[in-house]
């Protein structure tokens, strides 16, 4: 590593496990508040499309360790921030996953295994 270089290692982390994985309605407060946090967003050029609901994580974060197992974690990480915050992929969606998977050359059939069977559910 290069002098003065710092490397970071995404760790995965649920901050509301309490969530549904349906989700749930997205409270009135958060949609107040989100005015001046979409304004900093488009500032440096980001899109942060809002849902009407909070999603649960945990099967996105699954997805994302399947990736790093199969050295593809940065492409997967990435297309997964895109796919919830551009509006274009449901994050409980399993399909959504294995179709976010596959594009980033992964196997969607043993990515669905590794789902189905819980298989990071310890590490989460």
């Amino acid at each position: 590593m290069a002098e003065g270089r710092v490397e970071a290692t995404w760790l995965p982390y649920e901050l509301h496990p309490e969530i549904p994985r349906e989700g749930i309605p997205r409270p009135e407060r958060l949609m107040r508040a989100a005015g001046h946090l979409d304004e900093m967003a488009a500032e440096v050029g980001l899109v942060m499309k809002r849902r009407d609901r909070l999603i649960n994580t945990r099967l996105a974060l699954s997805t994302a360790e399947f990736a790093r197992e199969h050295g593809r974690y940065d492409e997967v990480h990435l297309a997964l921030m895109k796919g919830h915050w551009e509006g274009t992929a449901d994050l409980g969606s399993v399909d959504d996953l294995l179709r976010i998977a596959a594009a980033a050359g992964l196997d969607a059939d043993l990515l669905r295994v590794a789902l189905d069977e819980g298989r990071y559910e310890p590490l989460l």
